[in-house]
């Protein structure tokens, strides 16, 4: 049967726009990034008590006794308290660090990495329809949605770059040590090879890292690559050392992420620069990607990987 004459647009035409319609509002979003400093991590992991935030503008902000452990996020966060809930505190927890609370501050760089619009989530929360045709007839854009998320990437980078530059000169003597998760593995990857370029960095190195499921190029750490300053700083100076993590059954990075890029992403299968010290964690992590998993009944992410953080938490030098 055809549509009646004079009737509005069908339903499924209405939908069909959706995707277009987020794909022309991606331009108008901002990374908004800031730095936020949990003031009672201890409380907050270990007795229950509610998150304290302390917005840092400056390395000066910093206490130069106690070693910073700094954080950038990955997709689908914007409200700093989800940073605190969804991937320090899983940290924190998961590495035993309660007995060694007062070596460490816990910072955190914060960014909008939404995928979708406000809207858009609204509407998709209520419509079964519409999540159908976004996660349908949408998997042919997510390489536009990922470039987004890139490009906001690039610039909370951009921002974070001239802090951790000060705060290496204000702390020579303690380095900091970093997590990133999936696409905050771009952001740091970025800032570092771009600082690597500029010669911004100290000789003797930006500290630990600790790179996650990174939603990162295969190849971005081999010569030629997109990053390939990073494996240079990292190997190639004291007191700078890179972990980097992979699951080869990670099913963000396996899907979404390979809709969106030509090739695979290092988080799932690590790097091919075998100089880099790298460890194949599909054993305990399996499928889950942070949070995000299909298994509900093994956990999220760290608590999967909670022996390993705490044995690599040892080589570190945190407890």
């Amino acid at each position: 049967m055809g549509r009646t004459p004079g009737a509005g647009p069908s339903e499924n035409s209405r939908e069909s726009s959706v995707i277009r319609t987020e794909i022309a509002a991606l331009r108008l979003r901002a990374a908004a990034p800031s730095l936020w400093k949990l003031t009672n991590t201890h409380d907050t992991a270990w007795r229950g008590a509610a998150p304290e935030l302390l917005r840092i503008e400056r390395p000066a902000d910093i206490d130069p006794e106690r070693r910073p452990m700094l954080f950038v996020h990955g997709v689908e966060y914007r409200e700093e308290s989800e940073v605190v809930r969804d991937l320090i505190l899983p940290f924190e927890q998961s590495a035993g660090l309660n007995s060694v609370k007062d070596r460490y501050d816990y910072y955190f760089l914060s960014w909008n990495s939404l995928l979708f619009t406000d809207e858009l989530r609204q509407r998709l929360k209520s419509s079964l329809t519409l999540r159908l045709e976004v996660f349908g007839r949408g998997v042919f854009a997510w390489r536009d949605f990922l470039a987004d998320i890139e490009r906001r990437g690039r610039e909370a980078a951009e921002y974070l770059a001239p802090f951790f530059s000060e705060l290496l000169a204000a702390s020579p003597l303690v380095r900091p040590v970093v997590l990133t998760h999936s696409i905050g593995s771009y952001v740091w990857s970025h800032m570092i090879a771009q600082m690597a370029r500029d010669g911004r960095l100290p000789e003797r190195g930006p500290g630990n890292w600790w790179n996650m499921q990174a939603a990162v190029p295969r190849s971005a750490y081999c010569p030629g690559g997109e990053f390939a300053d990073v494996p240079r700083v990292y190997n190639g100076q004291p007191d700078a050392t890179m972990m980097l993590w992979y699951s080869r059954m990670d099913f963000i990075l396996s899907t979404l992420y390979l809709l969106a890029k030509p090739g695979l992403a290092m988080g799932q299968f690590g790097s091919p620069n075998r100089h880099i010290v790298q460890r194949d964690i599909t054993r305990w992590a399996g499928e889950a990607h942070g949070q995000n998993r299909i298994v509900d009944g093994s956990g999220h992410y760290f608590t999967r990987v909670r022996q390993l953080v705490r044995s690599e938490s040892s080589a570190f030098g945190l407890v």
